[in-house]
């Protein structure tokens, strides 16, 4: 972001859980709201969740050191069989952890971090839990780092990007349909096909989803044994969001409100639900520019357990968000096989922990990995051993532009990019300069048809209307 000149705010992490509409609260807040509800100063079961707890973050952080040591001596790859197969439900059950911690705490906390439904949880891999809890200083009751965000949302970032890329025709709401990638006279050579046109590359950078990715290959039988394997290896869940101002889905004590509110209840049968998440983001604690003077209450919600109240929608999207299970951990470890190899980058968020910090690691990766020089240390997981690399440059992607036209006169079969977001220079070569596009995913909500840019944006929200 600096960068980029982009300005950052201190933000707030709370979180809370409600159930049954009041019936059961506590918020992590401090430790006020943490006893929010007084009778839970006499309830045996909550004391053992805070009590559990504490071992957690002392037998998580021990199991992430661990692994990672094991990581340093075996250049990267994991080695230890018990931990890295382990789901977070068999570490619990091994570890006598309280039932109270299981639905209490955990449960909601995994469900509101990943968005995934609340029985997703026995089939979480253990390691991807707890390091990022502990990369992430969440292991911790005190000293925790303040988090931030961008000022005016996310939207500033991309406009901030979209000014320094010069010389480029950006194509917004293109469809690619299709990839078709071979060699001619051993040259890389991609064809991308959209509504209007063919378009020929030498590379191609898969900045949406697996299952988007995997629609677009199989549309020319173009994807390999290897690539189906690990794309197809990644499911996804989907989740209605919406934008309202309804504090009905919120806690009902309003000193129990935090940032992250889960909420859930029981079904007829006296079962907790665990088909879906609900959770509520309290956007004026989340992103002080919302600022309640002039928007009122501000809410985001996944899943509502009640539909807001018609009046205070202020809008409705679905989104489709990865579920981390063994099989995804298995895909991420081999997804280096497939980088850089037949033409083709696969990034997005679902190659690590599923957040705007590793979606921006692998694109830099992948720019890396085509020749881009970065002006900053790029942080492949927040310096702590990983299978994740740069990947070597391919020969086509070395040969400067100038000696390419020395090479072949007036015959301009190459571009060079000058990228003013401090990376030095971009190299790549097509059969026709006209061709030299970066396509650029501006919205979706749902996809109707796949879609492959190499710049993936989301699309902003329209502007809050003050309450009359």
């Amino acid at each position: 972001m600096t960068n980029l000149n982009v300005e950052l705010i201190e933000s707030n992490m709370s979180f809370s859980v409600s159930k049954n509409f009041g019936e059961f609260e506590w918020a992590g807040t401090n430790l006020r709201t943490v006893f929010s509800q007084t009778s839970n100063l006499f309830n045996l079961k909550f004391f053992m969740m805070l009590k559990d707890i504490m071992k957690f973050h002392s037998q998580a952080i021990e199991v992430s050191n661990y692994n990672d040591k094991l990581k340093f001596e075996n250049n990267g790859n994991d080695s230890d069989e018990r931990f890295v197969k382990m789901s977070v439900k068999e570490f619990l059950h091994a570890n006598n952890y309280s039932e109270a911690f299981y639905e209490d705490y955990l449960l909601p906390m995994t469900a509101s971090i990943w968005s995934t439904p609340a029985g997703a949880l026995k089939d979480f891999p253990l390691l991807t839990l707890v390091k990022f809890m502990r990369n992430h200083q969440l292991l911790q009751i005190g000293n925790r780092p303040k988090w931030k965000t961008v000022n005016n949302g996310s939207q500033s970032y991309i406009d901030a990007i979209l000014k320094t890329i010069r010389n480029v025709k950006i194509n917004l709401s293109t469809s690619v349909y299709s990839i078709k990638r071979r060699k001619v006279i051993g040259e890389p050579v991609v064809l991308l096909k959209t509504k209007k046109e063919v378009l020929e590359f030498d590379h191609v950078i898969f900045a949406v989803h697996t299952d988007q990715a995997l629609k677009i290959l199989k549309e020319e039988n173009d994807c390999s044994e290897l690539e189906f394997e690990i794309l197809n290896s990644i499911q996804y869940i989907k989740n209605k969001c919406t934008l309202h101002r309804d504090p009905r889905l919120m806690p009902k004590r309003k000193n129990c409100w935090a940032s992250w509110n889960y909420l859930t209840e029981r079904v007829s049968s006296g079962k907790k639900s665990d088909t879906s998440l609900c959770l509520t983001y309290w956007m004026n604690k989340l992103q002080k520019f919302i600022d309640k003077e002039t928007y009122g209450d501000v809410f985001v919600t996944l899943n509502p357990l009640t539909q807001p109240k018609s009046e205070l929608i202020l809008g409705e999207w679905e989104y489709s968000h990865p579920l981390y299970n063994e099989k995804t951990v298995e895909a991420q470890e081999k997804l280096n096989s497939i980088q850089n190899n037949n033409f083709a980058s696969f990034t997005g968020a679902w190659t690590n922990y599923g957040f705007h910090e590793d979606g921006l690691t692998s694109g830099l990766l992948a720019a890396v990995s085509l020749g881009a020089e970065c002006p900053f240390e790029i942080a492949l997981n927040g310096g702590y051993p990983t299978n994740r690399k740069v990947y070597p440059v391919p020969d086509w992607s070395r040969i400067s532009f100038d000696t390419k036209i020395k090479e072949q006169g007036n015959a301009v079969s190459s571009f060079r990019i000058n990228i003013h977001f401090n990376f030095k220079s971009y190299h790549g070569s097509t059969k026709n300069i006209q061709n030299r596009e970066f396509h650029l995913q501006k919205s979706i909500v749902e996809l109707e048809k796949p879609k492959a840019h190499l710049i993936s944006m989301k699309k902003s929200r329209k502007p809050l209307q003050r309450d009359k």
